[in-house]
């Protein structure tokens, strides 16, 4: 699931269809964590316009550490590949739902809604 950032043969199947986004495993240098930390968390690697991520304002870079008011370490199957089990997640909700979203970006905590 780690794929390099900007090489868009890497980034299929690695959206949700429904986001707006092409995930992976945090390569991110945000001084918020270490790589230990990264266990459990999805980075944001390209957001596509006019999607559900782009409108509420999520960027490339962010780091998805909540979802729905779950950490993405305690979402079912977030131990095998969390990348996975966000998709799940987020592919499982009803079309027009907003959903709350804590990202990591540049350091700081932000909290983000989401309309589906």
């Amino acid at each position: 699931m780690d794929f390099s950032p900007g090489d868009d043969n890497n980034l299929k199947g690695k959206f949700p269809r429904k986001l707006g986004v092409a995930l992976g495993l945090p390569r991110s240098k945000d001084p918020l964590f270490s790589p230990v930390q990264h266990y459990g968390c999805v980075q944001v690697y390209k957001v596509y316009s006019n999607g559900p991520a782009s409108r509420a304002g999520m960027r490339e870079g962010d780091i998805i550490i909540e979802v729905g008011g779950d950490p993405v370490a305690k979402l079912p199957d977030a131990g095998k590949d969390s990348v996975v089990a966000l998709i799940r997640y987020i592919q499982s909700q009803t079309p027009g739902e907003v959903l709350h979203m804590l990202v990591v970006r540049e350091g700081k905590e932000v909290h983000l809604h989401v309309e589906l």
